[in-house]
């Protein structure tokens, strides 16, 4: 598998409000094991994964993968 490149432009949820939805996805993507990054990105959230963890954290969801380090974009 090929890694994809990070681009901010596709996180259009960071800092955005929770709709129903993204919570709906967050509780299963944690519950079928996928690390947070992963989450961050289905919810188009990737810039603020450590919002995603807090709001897992909140939510009593334990992610099996603990977060890594931010992206880090190109100049």
């Amino acid at each position: 598998m090929s890694a994809l490149r990070y681009s901010p432009d596709h996180d259009v949820n960071d800092g955005q409000p929770w709709s129903e939805e993204d919570i709906l996805d967050l509780e299963n993507h944690i519950r079928q094991g996928a690390s947070l990054e992963e989450t961050a990105e289905f919810l188009c959230r990737c810039g603020t994964v450590e919002a995603v963890a807090e709001k897992a954290k909140r939510l009593g969801l334990t992610s099996q993968h603990p977060p890594n380090p931010p992206h880090q974009t190109e100049p």
